[in-house]
Protein backbone atom coordinates (compact mmCIF):
# COMPACT_ATOMS: atom_id res chain seq x y z
CA UNK A 1 0.00 0.00 0.00
CA UNK A 2 1.80 3.36 -1.07
CA UNK A 3 1.72 6.20 1.28
CA UNK A 4 -1.76 8.08 -0.31
CA UNK A 5 -3.85 4.90 -0.57
CA UNK A 6 -4.88 5.26 3.42
CA UNK A 7 -5.27 9.05 3.57
CA UNK A 8 -7.00 8.51 0.12
CA UNK A 9 -9.40 5.58 0.90
CA UNK A 10 -10.75 8.00 4.13
CA UNK A 11 -11.44 10.59 1.82
CA UNK A 12 -13.31 8.50 -0.63
CA UNK A 13 -14.87 7.59 2.60
CA UNK A 14 -15.78 10.53 3.37
CA UNK A 15 -17.27 11.92 0.51
CA UNK A 16 -19.79 8.92 -0.41
CA UNK A 17 -21.39 9.96 3.41
CA UNK A 18 -21.40 13.27 3.15
CA UNK A 19 -23.29 12.65 -0.28
CA UNK A 20 -25.84 9.78 0.28
CA UNK A 21 -26.77 10.40 4.16
CA UNK A 22 -30.62 12.22 4.25
CA UNK A 23 -30.59 12.12 0.81
CA UNK A 24 -34.33 11.95 0.38
CA UNK A 25 -34.03 15.38 2.38
CA UNK A 26 -31.19 17.33 2.07
CA UNK A 27 -30.97 19.40 0.26
CA UNK A 28 -35.11 20.65 -0.55
CA UNK A 29 -36.19 19.19 -3.65
CA UNK A 30 -35.66 22.18 -6.49
CA UNK A 31 -38.56 22.38 -9.11
CA UNK A 32 -36.04 20.98 -11.77
CA UNK A 33 -35.42 18.54 -10.19
CA UNK A 34 -38.59 17.23 -11.44
CA UNK A 35 -38.26 18.54 -14.74
CA UNK A 36 -34.62 15.90 -14.98
CA UNK A 37 -36.77 12.98 -13.24
CA UNK A 38 -40.47 12.88 -14.74
CA UNK A 39 -39.71 11.49 -17.82
CA UNK A 40 -37.29 8.30 -16.67
CA UNK A 41 -40.28 7.11 -14.11
CA UNK A 42 -43.03 7.77 -17.39
CA UNK A 43 -41.15 5.45 -19.53
CA UNK A 44 -40.76 2.94 -16.40
CA UNK A 45 -44.06 2.50 -15.73
CA UNK A 46 -46.18 3.71 -18.48
CA UNK A 47 -43.70 3.45 -21.72
CA UNK A 48 -43.29 7.17 -22.47
CA UNK A 49 -40.88 9.27 -22.36
CA UNK A 50 -43.23 12.37 -23.18
CA UNK A 51 -45.99 11.65 -21.42
CA UNK A 52 -46.91 15.33 -20.00
CA UNK A 53 -44.94 17.08 -22.46
CA UNK A 54 -41.55 16.91 -21.18
CA UNK A 55 -38.69 16.40 -23.65
CA UNK A 56 -35.61 16.48 -21.65
CA UNK A 57 -34.70 13.03 -22.89
CA UNK A 58 -33.50 14.28 -26.02
CA UNK A 59 -31.25 17.61 -23.67
CA UNK A 60 -29.77 14.36 -21.65
CA UNK A 61 -29.86 11.14 -22.88
CA UNK A 62 -27.24 9.64 -20.55
CA UNK A 63 -28.69 11.07 -17.31
CA UNK A 64 -32.06 9.57 -18.14
CA UNK A 65 -30.33 6.25 -19.15
CA UNK A 66 -28.20 5.82 -16.23
CA UNK A 67 -31.52 7.22 -13.83
CA UNK A 68 -33.41 4.00 -15.05
CA UNK A 69 -31.07 1.42 -13.25
CA UNK A 70 -31.87 2.84 -9.72
CA UNK A 71 -35.33 3.53 -10.32
CA UNK A 72 -35.96 -0.01 -11.40
CA UNK A 73 -34.12 -1.14 -8.15
CA UNK A 74 -35.70 1.33 -5.81
CA UNK A 75 -38.46 2.68 -7.22
CA UNK A 76 -38.98 6.17 -9.34
CA UNK A 77 -38.20 9.01 -6.93
CA UNK A 78 -35.99 11.68 -6.35
CA UNK A 79 -34.04 10.43 -3.94
CA UNK A 80 -32.97 7.63 -6.86
CA UNK A 81 -32.22 10.03 -9.40
CA UNK A 82 -30.21 11.73 -6.70
CA UNK A 83 -28.07 8.77 -5.78
CA UNK A 84 -26.82 8.73 -9.40
CA UNK A 85 -25.29 11.99 -8.58
CA UNK A 86 -23.97 11.24 -5.88
CA UNK A 87 -21.94 8.56 -6.79
CA UNK A 88 -20.92 10.61 -10.07
CA UNK A 89 -19.80 13.28 -7.12
CA UNK A 90 -18.14 10.84 -4.96
CA UNK A 91 -16.36 9.03 -8.06
CA UNK A 92 -14.82 12.63 -9.38
CA UNK A 93 -13.57 12.86 -6.26
CA UNK A 94 -10.73 9.80 -7.00
CA UNK A 95 -10.93 11.26 -10.78
CA UNK A 96 -9.67 14.63 -9.12
CA UNK A 97 -6.83 12.82 -7.66
CA UNK A 98 -6.04 11.28 -10.54
CA UNK A 99 -6.02 14.20 -12.70
CA UNK A 100 -3.84 16.04 -10.03
CA UNK A 101 -1.18 13.48 -10.23
CA UNK A 102 -0.71 13.18 -14.15
CA UNK A 103 -0.42 17.21 -13.86
CA UNK A 104 1.91 17.70 -11.64
CA UNK A 105 3.11 14.27 -10.22
CA UNK A 106 3.05 15.18 -6.76
CA UNK A 107 0.77 13.22 -4.14
CA UNK A 108 0.78 15.75 -1.91
CA UNK A 109 -0.88 18.28 -4.29
CA UNK A 110 -3.23 15.23 -5.18
CA UNK A 111 -4.56 14.40 -1.79
CA UNK A 112 -5.37 18.21 -1.24
CA UNK A 113 -7.42 18.56 -4.40
CA UNK A 114 -9.13 15.58 -3.30
CA UNK A 115 -9.83 17.03 0.06
CA UNK A 116 -11.05 20.02 -1.25
CA UNK A 117 -13.36 18.43 -4.22
CA UNK A 118 -14.96 15.70 -0.71
CA UNK A 119 -15.76 18.54 1.29
CA UNK A 120 -16.66 21.85 -1.01
CA UNK A 121 -19.96 22.41 0.26
CA UNK A 122 -20.44 23.55 -3.60
CA UNK A 123 -19.56 20.28 -4.91
CA UNK A 124 -21.88 18.15 -1.77
CA UNK A 125 -25.02 19.82 -2.50
CA UNK A 126 -24.40 19.60 -6.34
CA UNK A 127 -23.61 15.79 -5.56
CA UNK A 128 -27.37 15.85 -3.80
CA UNK A 129 -28.75 16.66 -6.11
CA UNK A 130 -31.13 15.13 -9.63
CA UNK A 131 -29.39 17.45 -11.86
CA UNK A 132 -27.31 16.48 -14.67
CA UNK A 133 -24.10 18.38 -13.52
CA UNK A 134 -22.61 16.05 -11.21
CA UNK A 135 -22.65 13.16 -13.84
CA UNK A 136 -21.74 15.58 -16.14
CA UNK A 137 -18.30 16.56 -14.28
CA UNK A 138 -17.60 12.83 -13.85
CA UNK A 139 -17.47 12.64 -17.94
CA UNK A 140 -15.38 15.93 -18.41
CA UNK A 141 -12.67 14.99 -15.38
CA UNK A 142 -12.15 11.53 -16.68
CA UNK A 143 -12.14 12.92 -20.32
CA UNK A 144 -9.15 15.60 -19.07
CA UNK A 145 -7.05 12.94 -17.58
CA UNK A 146 -6.97 10.84 -20.73
CA UNK A 147 -6.06 14.37 -22.65
CA UNK A 148 -3.00 14.52 -20.58
CA UNK A 149 -1.87 10.99 -22.03
CA UNK A 150 0.00 9.97 -25.23
CA UNK A 151 -1.98 9.86 -28.51
CA UNK A 152 -3.40 6.60 -28.14
CA UNK A 153 -5.16 8.07 -24.89
CA UNK A 154 -6.95 10.96 -26.93
CA UNK A 155 -9.75 8.34 -28.07
CA UNK A 156 -10.64 7.32 -24.65
CA UNK A 157 -10.39 11.03 -23.85
CA UNK A 158 -12.53 11.55 -27.02
CA UNK A 159 -14.98 9.23 -26.22
CA UNK A 160 -15.99 10.26 -22.55
CA UNK A 161 -16.25 13.74 -23.67
CA UNK A 162 -18.61 12.13 -26.10
CA UNK A 163 -20.62 10.90 -23.08
CA UNK A 164 -20.27 14.60 -21.04
CA UNK A 165 -21.81 16.13 -24.24
CA UNK A 166 -24.69 13.25 -24.65
CA UNK A 167 -25.21 14.42 -20.48
CA UNK A 168 -25.71 17.81 -21.76
CA UNK A 169 -24.66 19.77 -24.26
CA UNK A 170 -23.14 22.60 -21.75
CA UNK A 171 -19.93 20.35 -21.87
CA UNK A 172 -19.32 21.09 -25.12
CA UNK A 173 -17.75 24.37 -23.89
CA UNK A 174 -14.95 22.80 -22.06
CA UNK A 175 -14.17 21.30 -24.96
CA UNK A 176 -12.63 24.38 -25.76
CA UNK A 177 -10.70 24.08 -22.92
CA UNK A 178 -9.30 20.58 -23.61
CA UNK A 179 -8.61 20.96 -27.42
CA UNK A 180 -7.10 24.34 -26.45
CA UNK A 181 -4.97 22.90 -24.50
CA UNK A 182 -3.61 19.79 -27.03
CA UNK A 183 -3.13 22.60 -29.22
CA UNK A 184 -1.31 24.87 -27.29
CA UNK A 185 0.98 22.72 -25.10
CA UNK A 186 4.24 22.61 -25.01
CA UNK A 187 6.70 19.67 -25.16
CA UNK A 188 7.29 19.54 -21.53
CA UNK A 189 3.33 19.04 -20.64
CA UNK A 190 2.67 16.31 -23.37
CA UNK A 191 4.68 13.68 -25.24
CA UNK A 192 8.03 14.21 -26.75
CA UNK A 193 7.78 16.57 -29.65
CA UNK A 194 10.80 17.55 -31.63
CA UNK A 195 10.24 21.34 -33.07
CA UNK A 196 10.06 20.59 -36.73
CA UNK A 197 6.65 18.16 -35.61
CA UNK A 198 5.56 20.29 -33.00
CA UNK A 199 2.83 21.89 -34.62
CA UNK A 200 1.55 19.02 -36.72
CA UNK A 201 1.50 16.81 -33.53
CA UNK A 202 -0.82 19.76 -31.67
CA UNK A 203 -3.20 19.75 -34.54
CA UNK A 204 -3.24 16.02 -35.12
CA UNK A 205 -3.91 15.40 -31.67
CA UNK A 206 -6.51 18.25 -31.14
CA UNK A 207 -8.30 16.56 -34.58
CA UNK A 208 -8.28 12.99 -32.77
CA UNK A 209 -9.62 13.90 -29.82
CA UNK A 210 -12.26 16.53 -31.67
CA UNK A 211 -13.19 14.08 -34.47
CA UNK A 212 -13.87 11.31 -31.85
CA UNK A 213 -15.65 13.53 -29.54
CA UNK A 214 -17.93 15.05 -31.72
CA UNK A 215 -18.69 12.38 -33.92
CA UNK A 216 -19.43 10.60 -31.11
CA UNK A 217 -21.93 12.79 -29.69
CA UNK A 218 -23.48 13.54 -33.00
CA UNK A 219 -23.95 10.02 -33.43
CA UNK A 220 -25.27 9.54 -30.18
CA UNK A 221 -28.14 12.65 -30.39
CA UNK A 222 -29.17 11.35 -33.82
CA UNK A 223 -29.77 7.81 -32.00
CA UNK A 224 -32.13 9.93 -29.91
CA UNK A 225 -33.78 11.54 -32.14
CA UNK A 226 -34.98 8.75 -34.00
CA UNK A 227 -37.38 8.25 -30.64
CA UNK A 228 -39.22 11.62 -32.16
CA UNK A 229 -37.73 13.23 -34.73
CA UNK A 230 -40.54 16.54 -35.04
CA UNK A 231 -40.33 17.00 -30.97
CA UNK A 232 -36.31 16.15 -31.05
CA UNK A 233 -35.95 19.31 -33.62
CA UNK A 234 -38.63 21.67 -32.02
CA UNK A 235 -36.89 20.80 -28.40
CA UNK A 236 -33.02 22.05 -29.53
CA UNK A 237 -34.61 25.07 -31.57
CA UNK A 238 -36.38 26.23 -28.40
CA UNK A 239 -33.60 25.73 -26.58
CA UNK A 240 -30.63 27.32 -28.77
CA UNK A 241 -32.65 30.39 -29.31
CA UNK A 242 -33.09 31.01 -26.03
CA UNK A 243 -36.69 32.52 -26.17
CA UNK A 244 -38.02 30.89 -22.84
CA UNK A 245 -35.26 31.93 -20.68
CA UNK A 246 -34.83 35.36 -22.14
CA UNK A 247 -36.49 36.79 -18.85
CA UNK A 248 -33.36 35.58 -17.10
CA UNK A 249 -31.50 38.94 -18.17
CA UNK A 250 -31.89 41.97 -19.76
CA UNK A 251 -28.76 41.86 -21.92
CA UNK A 252 -27.22 44.87 -24.53
CA UNK A 253 -26.68 42.57 -27.14
CA UNK A 254 -28.05 38.98 -27.97
CA UNK A 255 -27.75 36.07 -30.84
CA UNK A 256 -29.60 33.18 -29.33
CA UNK A 257 -28.47 32.21 -25.50
CA UNK A 258 -24.94 34.28 -26.01
CA UNK A 259 -25.67 37.71 -24.58
CA UNK A 260 -23.80 40.35 -22.95
CA UNK A 261 -25.26 41.35 -19.87
CA UNK A 262 -22.47 43.28 -17.04
CA UNK A 263 -24.67 43.31 -14.27
CA UNK A 264 -26.57 39.56 -14.38
CA UNK A 265 -22.25 38.49 -14.61
CA UNK A 266 -21.53 40.42 -11.96
CA UNK A 267 -24.10 39.57 -9.78
CA UNK A 268 -23.50 35.39 -10.15
CA UNK A 269 -19.51 36.10 -10.06
CA UNK A 270 -20.59 37.46 -6.38
CA UNK A 271 -22.91 34.18 -5.78
CA UNK A 272 -20.07 32.46 -6.74
CA UNK A 273 -17.84 34.29 -4.17
CA UNK A 274 -20.22 34.10 -1.55
CA UNK A 275 -20.31 30.38 -1.79
CA UNK A 276 -16.54 29.86 -2.12
CA UNK A 277 -15.64 32.16 0.55
CA UNK A 278 -12.16 30.18 0.70
CA UNK A 279 -12.15 28.11 -2.44
CA UNK A 280 -11.74 30.82 -4.51
CA UNK A 281 -8.72 33.21 -3.27
CA UNK A 282 -6.46 30.20 -2.12
CA UNK A 283 -7.04 28.61 -5.86
CA UNK A 284 -6.19 32.34 -6.77
CA UNK A 285 -2.75 32.28 -4.87
CA UNK A 286 -2.02 28.62 -6.14
CA UNK A 287 -2.43 29.84 -9.46
CA UNK A 288 0.05 32.46 -8.50
CA UNK A 289 2.09 29.69 -7.09
CA UNK A 290 1.90 27.61 -9.81
CA UNK A 291 2.95 30.53 -12.77
CA UNK A 292 5.56 32.21 -10.58
CA UNK A 293 7.16 28.67 -10.37
CA UNK A 294 6.86 27.64 -14.05
CA UNK A 295 4.93 24.83 -12.87
CA UNK A 296 3.56 21.45 -14.86
CA UNK A 297 0.08 21.82 -15.45
CA UNK A 298 -0.12 25.57 -15.14
CA UNK A 299 -1.69 26.36 -18.72
CA UNK A 300 -3.89 23.32 -18.26
CA UNK A 301 -5.64 24.61 -15.42
CA UNK A 302 -5.95 28.35 -16.45
CA UNK A 303 -7.18 26.98 -19.59
CA UNK A 304 -9.96 25.18 -17.24
CA UNK A 305 -10.87 28.08 -15.25
CA UNK A 306 -10.98 30.59 -18.02
CA UNK A 307 -13.65 28.49 -20.20
CA UNK A 308 -15.35 27.17 -17.13
CA UNK A 309 -16.44 30.81 -15.99
CA UNK A 310 -15.57 32.67 -19.08
CA UNK A 311 -18.80 30.63 -21.15
CA UNK A 312 -21.53 30.49 -18.71
CA UNK A 313 -21.23 34.83 -18.17
CA UNK A 314 -21.99 34.86 -21.98
CA UNK A 315 -25.23 33.38 -21.84
CA UNK A 316 -28.41 34.96 -21.74
CA UNK A 317 -29.37 32.28 -18.55
CA UNK A 318 -26.76 31.71 -16.12
CA UNK A 319 -27.86 29.65 -13.06
CA UNK A 320 -25.12 29.08 -10.67
CA UNK A 321 -24.82 25.26 -11.15
CA UNK A 322 -23.34 25.93 -15.02
CA UNK A 323 -20.52 27.42 -13.22
CA UNK A 324 -19.60 24.06 -11.37
CA UNK A 325 -16.83 22.79 -13.64
CA UNK A 326 -15.05 25.13 -12.55
CA UNK A 327 -14.30 23.39 -9.47
CA UNK A 328 -11.76 20.62 -10.15
CA UNK A 329 -9.23 23.01 -11.45
CA UNK A 330 -9.75 25.08 -8.66
CA UNK A 331 -8.89 22.27 -5.99
CA UNK A 332 -6.08 21.44 -7.53
CA UNK A 333 -4.73 25.13 -7.20
CA UNK A 334 -5.61 24.91 -3.92
CA UNK A 335 -3.52 21.90 -3.40
CA UNK A 336 -0.75 23.24 -5.40
CA UNK A 337 -0.64 26.21 -2.98
CA UNK A 338 -1.10 23.53 0.03
CA UNK A 339 2.26 21.68 -1.15
CA UNK A 340 4.26 25.44 -1.93
CA UNK A 341 3.38 26.24 1.88
CA UNK A 342 4.11 22.57 3.40
CA UNK A 343 7.62 23.06 1.78
CA UNK A 344 8.36 26.44 3.24
CA UNK A 345 10.67 26.71 6.20
CA UNK A 346 11.59 30.17 7.54
CA UNK A 347 12.27 31.40 11.32
CA UNK A 348 8.98 32.18 13.06
CA UNK A 349 7.07 30.35 10.29
CA UNK A 350 6.22 26.66 9.87
CA UNK A 351 5.42 25.15 6.40
CA UNK A 352 3.42 21.79 8.38
CA UNK A 353 1.74 24.14 10.88
CA UNK A 354 0.38 27.02 8.36
CA UNK A 355 -1.09 24.05 5.79
CA UNK A 356 -2.31 22.16 8.53
CA UNK A 357 -3.96 25.21 10.33
CA UNK A 358 -5.07 25.84 6.37
CA UNK A 359 -6.78 22.79 6.41
CA UNK A 360 -8.37 23.42 9.32
CA UNK A 361 -10.34 26.85 8.27
CA UNK A 362 -10.93 25.28 5.03
CA UNK A 363 -12.66 22.02 6.60
CA UNK A 364 -14.26 23.66 9.67
CA UNK A 365 -15.87 26.13 6.93
CA UNK A 366 -17.02 23.52 4.66
CA UNK A 367 -18.34 21.25 7.43
CA UNK A 368 -20.15 24.42 9.44
CA UNK A 369 -21.78 25.42 6.04
CA UNK A 370 -23.37 21.92 5.19
CA UNK A 371 -24.71 21.93 8.39
CA UNK A 372 -26.41 24.59 9.16
CA UNK A 373 -27.93 24.13 5.23
CA UNK A 374 -28.89 20.87 6.13
CA UNK A 375 -30.73 22.35 9.25
CA UNK A 376 -32.61 25.41 6.70
CA UNK A 377 -32.70 23.39 3.66
CA UNK A 378 -34.47 20.03 4.52
CA UNK A 379 -37.90 19.48 2.74
CA UNK A 380 -39.69 16.34 2.73
CA UNK A 381 -42.62 17.53 0.62
CA UNK A 382 -42.27 14.97 -2.41
CA UNK A 383 -42.69 11.85 0.34
CA UNK A 384 -45.60 13.36 1.71
CA UNK A 385 -47.17 13.76 -1.46
CA UNK A 386 -45.75 10.44 -2.49
CA UNK A 387 -47.36 8.53 1.04
CA UNK A 388 -50.55 10.58 0.49
CA UNK A 389 -51.60 9.51 -2.91
CA UNK A 390 -50.31 5.38 -1.87
CA UNK A 391 -53.24 5.67 1.48
CA UNK A 392 -55.51 7.52 -0.60
CA UNK A 393 -55.39 7.01 -4.20
CA UNK A 394 -55.36 4.74 -6.53
CA UNK A 395 -52.63 3.86 -8.54
CA UNK A 396 -55.00 4.34 -11.91
CA UNK A 397 -56.02 7.97 -9.92
CA UNK A 398 -53.96 10.32 -12.71
CA UNK A 399 -52.56 13.26 -10.66
CA UNK A 400 -51.77 17.29 -11.85
CA UNK A 401 -49.25 18.59 -9.31
CA UNK A 402 -45.74 19.90 -9.68
CA UNK A 403 -42.97 18.76 -11.12
CA UNK A 404 -40.86 18.18 -8.25
CA UNK A 405 -43.36 16.40 -6.58
CA UNK A 406 -44.48 14.51 -9.71
CA UNK A 407 -41.40 11.61 -9.72
CA UNK A 408 -42.01 10.06 -6.50
CA UNK A 409 -46.25 8.61 -6.72
CA UNK A 410 -46.67 5.75 -8.60
CA UNK A 411 -50.09 7.23 -10.36
CA UNK A 412 -49.75 9.17 -13.89
CA UNK A 413 -48.46 11.96 -12.67
CA UNK A 414 -48.68 15.31 -14.95
CA UNK A 415 -46.97 18.70 -14.34
CA UNK A 416 -49.51 21.20 -14.49
CA UNK A 417 -46.87 23.92 -15.76
CA UNK A 418 -47.07 23.15 -19.55
CA UNK A 419 -50.97 21.80 -18.85
CA UNK A 420 -52.48 23.96 -16.43
CA UNK A 421 -51.08 27.84 -16.71
CA UNK A 422 -54.57 29.49 -16.79
CA UNK A 423 -57.76 27.88 -15.67
CA UNK A 424 -59.35 27.59 -19.04
CA UNK A 425 -56.68 24.95 -19.87
CA UNK A 426 -56.40 23.95 -16.63
CA UNK A 427 -60.46 22.61 -16.65
CA UNK A 428 -59.75 21.29 -20.24
CA UNK A 429 -56.46 19.41 -18.36
CA UNK A 430 -58.86 17.86 -15.99
CA UNK A 431 -61.32 16.90 -19.03
CA UNK A 432 -58.83 15.61 -21.40
CA UNK A 433 -56.83 13.38 -18.99
CA UNK A 434 -59.16 12.18 -16.50
CA UNK A 435 -57.77 14.14 -13.64
CA UNK A 436 -59.01 12.80 -10.20
CA UNK A 437 -56.67 14.62 -7.70
CA UNK A 438 -55.47 18.30 -8.64
CA UNK A 439 -52.04 18.90 -5.58
CA UNK A 440 -51.25 23.00 -5.18
CA UNK A 441 -48.42 24.00 -3.30
CA UNK A 442 -46.94 27.40 -2.61
CA UNK A 443 -43.56 26.87 -4.66
CA UNK A 444 -45.02 26.34 -7.94
CA UNK A 445 -48.16 27.07 -8.50
CA UNK A 446 -49.62 30.54 -8.80
CA UNK A 447 -51.35 31.63 -5.47
CA UNK A 448 -54.29 33.02 -7.22
CA UNK A 449 -55.23 29.44 -8.86
CA UNK A 450 -55.74 27.87 -5.06
CA UNK A 451 -59.03 29.83 -4.98
CA UNK A 452 -59.80 28.39 -8.68
CA UNK A 453 -59.30 24.89 -6.96
CA UNK A 454 -61.29 25.77 -4.23
CA UNK A 455 -64.13 26.75 -6.37
CA UNK A 456 -64.07 23.88 -8.95
CA UNK A 457 -62.69 20.90 -6.97
CA UNK A 458 -63.59 19.64 -2.94
CA UNK A 459 -60.48 19.71 -1.25
CA UNK A 460 -59.59 16.18 0.65
CA UNK A 461 -55.79 17.25 2.08
CA UNK A 462 -53.95 20.35 3.53
CA UNK A 463 -50.52 20.58 4.46
CA UNK A 464 -47.91 23.44 5.48
CA UNK A 465 -46.65 23.26 1.69
CA UNK A 466 -50.07 22.88 -0.38
CA UNK A 467 -53.34 21.38 -0.39
CA UNK A 468 -55.28 18.24 -2.45
CA UNK A 469 -58.52 18.52 -4.20
CA UNK A 470 -60.74 15.84 -5.99
CA UNK A 471 -62.40 15.75 -9.44
CA UNK A 472 -65.59 14.82 -8.23
CA UNK A 473 -67.77 15.23 -11.71
CA UNK A 474 -65.48 15.42 -14.60
CA UNK A 475 -68.33 15.74 -17.03
CA UNK A 476 -70.14 18.82 -15.16
CA UNK A 477 -66.34 20.73 -15.41
CA UNK A 478 -66.27 20.88 -18.81
CA UNK A 479 -65.09 24.40 -20.82
CA UNK A 480 -67.95 26.02 -22.52
CA UNK A 481 -68.57 24.47 -25.77
CA UNK A 482 -66.24 21.41 -25.35
CA UNK A 483 -67.18 17.95 -26.25
CA UNK A 484 -64.26 16.29 -24.09
CA UNK A 485 -62.45 15.36 -27.13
Amino acid sequence: MTDSALPLALILFAALTLRILFLAQFPQVQADEGLWTTSTKNFLLFGDWFMDERSHLFLSPVFHFLSLAPFRLLGPSIEAARLVSALAGTASVLLVYLLAIRLTKDRVVALAAATVMAFDPWAITHSRQAFTESVLLFFIVASAIFILGRRKELVFAGILFALAILTKLNAAAMGIALGGYLLLRTPEDGPPLTAKTLWKGRLADGALFGTVALGLAGLGYWAVAQIDPERFIAVFSRELGGEHVVAAGEASSRVGRVALDPVFAGRNLLEILRLNPFLIPFATLGGVVAWAGAMRGRLFLTLWVAVAVGIPLIQIYQPIRYFFPVVPALAILVGILAAHLRTREMPGFSGQRALAGTIAVVLFFSTAYIGMNFVVNRGSAARVVEQWARENTQPEDPLLLAAYLATNPPNRAYAYDILAGTEDDLVAAVAALGIKYVIWDNAEWPHEMREVLERRYTPVQTWSFGAAYRVEEIDELLPEGSDGS
